[in-house]
Order: C-alpha cells, then structure tokens, then sequence
C-alpha cells in the first residue's frame, strides 16, 4: 500500500514521497507566482514540479521525480528575497491508495 499526498480540497494526485511543505517566514506581501518562478529556476527540477497554496505562506510543493526531491531538500536552508523558506518532508493528510 503506498501513501499519496492530499492536496488543500482532499484530492490524492501525488505518491506522498514526492511532495514537501514549505513555510516561507516573511513579514511583507509577496508575490506567490513570482516566488514559485524562482523557486522553479533555483531548484531547476528536471521533470516538473508543481504547488498549491495551503494557507498563507504554506505551500505544498510536488514534484514528479524523487531525485529533484531530493536534491532541494539536500541544499537547504532556503531564502527568497531575504526571508527564510522551511521546507520539510510532508507527512501531514494521508489518503491510502485503492
């Protein structure tokens, strides 16, 4: 039985192993699309890599291949225009596989 990971409406699309949660620390307004094209251009995911917005600063991030997982996750700790984004393993909602 493999685990998926949920996205913010419950849907199961994604093995949970490819997926992160980031929480960017940030006092002022930012640009969501804005920091996902650097972060896209930064991680350079060799095939793809998708998000969606949790709640305000907390996205969950799915990538399609375990090795640019990994890679990002290896080069921690992140900034964006100065402010700290915490990324993590997601080990939050589960939804078992049929």
């Amino acid at each position: 039985m493999r685990r998926r990971c949920c996205d913010s409406n419950g849907d199961s699309t994604f093995p949970s192993d490819l997926c992160i949660l980031g929480k960017l620390f940030s006092w002022k307004h930012f640009n969501a699309k804005a920091m996902m094209a650097n972060m896209k251009k930064s991680w350079n995911p060799s095939k793809g890599l998708e998000y969606s917005t949790v709640v305000d600063n907390l996205f969950l991030f799915k990538f399609n291949d375990i090795v640019d997982k990994k890679k990002v996750m290896a080069r921690c700790p992140w900034a964006i225009d100065g402010n700290l984004l915490f990324v993590s393993d997601y080990i939050g909602k589960f939804r078992n596989q049929k």
